[in-house]
């Protein structure tokens, strides 16, 4: 099972830059640009809560549940 952040989407879709995006949110660089490039092993519920007001989403457009094929488990 993975979770993927789908927040690349989101900011592409709605042209926003990741600079653009850290100064609406008050969030550091580094934890915009980590979650952006998807090398986030967890995440905050208070970040979270920001970036869904920010971008005016709901958790379920920020969150992807990618079920794991049975193929590929050991």
């Amino acid at each position: 099972m993975a979770i993927r952040l789908r927040l690349r989407e989101l900011l592409d879709a709605r042209d926003i830059k990741q600079t653009e995006l850290q100064l609406r949110t008050g969030l550091a660089y580094s934890t915009v640009n980590d979650l952006y490039h998807g090398k986030t092993k967890r995440i905050e519920l208070e970040t979270l809560d920001v970036l869904c007001r920010t971008l005016n989403c709901d958790v379920s457009d920020l969150l992807e549940y990618v079920a794991e094929d049975k193929r590929t488990r050991r």
